[in-house]
C-alpha cells in the first residue's frame, strides 16, 4: 500500500496509451492532463492528482516516450510544468509516493487563478 500524508483531495484521469504521437497528445490534451489545470477537475484536485495510463503492449517504450514528451519545451509550456532545482521536469522516483508511481510532474496553476501547484503522479498499468 502506498501512503502519503496531507492529501486533502485528489483526482484521477485514466487514458489508454499506445506508443504513438496521437496517444501522447491525447494524454496531455484538454481530455487528459489539462483537465486538472484548466478543465473540469481543476477545482477538485487541490494539490495532488493522478494520471493513470493503461498500456496494452510495449509498456517500457510507451512510458519512456511519455517522459520525453513531458520534457519537451512546448509541452512544458502548455502544461506549466515546473523544473526541479537541477532543471529536470520529470521527478523520478516520485517524491511523494516513491516507487508506487512511475514519476511525477509539478504544474503551476497561477494562470488559472489557483493558489499552489499541482503534483501530478503518473502511474502506468500494463494490461
Amino acid at each position: 500500500i502506498c501512503k502519503s500524508k496531507n492529501i486533502k483531495s485528489t483526482g484521477f484521469e485514466f487514458k489508454k496509451l499506445k506508443n504513438t504521437g496521437d496517444s501522447r497528445t491525447t494524454y496531455v490534451s484538454p481530455q487528459g492532463i489539462q483537465r486538472f489545470l484548466s478543465g473540469n477537475y481543476r477545482d477538485s484536485a487541490e494539490h495532488v492528482a493522478f494520471m493513470v495510463g493503461l498500456i496494452h503492449q510495449n509498456a517500457s517504450a510507451t512510458i519512456n516516450a511519455m517522459e520525453i514528451r513531458l520534457r519537451r519545451s512546448d509541452t512544458r509550456t502548455l502544461l506549466h510544468i515546473k523544473p526541479t532545482n537541477d532543471g529536470n521536469y520529470v521527478r523520478k522516483p516520485s517524491p511523494m509516493f516513491g516507487k508506487c508511481v512511475n514519476f511525477d510532474t509539478v504544474h503551476s496553476r497561477t494562470s488559472e487563478g489557483k493558489i499552489g501547484d499541482l503534483n501530478l503522479c503518473h502511474f502506468f498499468l500494463e494490461h
